[in-house]
């Protein structure tokens, strides 16, 4: 992991529907929280894991999940 940065975003969004499959992203899909913990929780990559289990925390801790 050493070198590498990551970067997250938050993004409010106005409507009820946000469809991104118009950007550069070619494979994304939404998840419920707990859904995203268990996900993550399943990375090979400690480090990995531990920095995005972290941000996911964070999200939630400031109410933006």
């Amino acid at each position: 992991m050493k070198g590498k940065k990551y970067f997250f975003y938050a993004v409010a969004v106005k409507d009820d529907v946000f469809d991104i499959k118009d950007t550069d992203f070619d494979e994304y899909f939404w998840l419920e929280y707990e859904q995203a913990k268990v996900m993550l929780g399943k990375s090979y990559q400690l480090k990995k894991r531990e920095i995005n289990l972290a941000m996911l925390e964070k999200l939630k801790e400031i109410d933006l999940i």
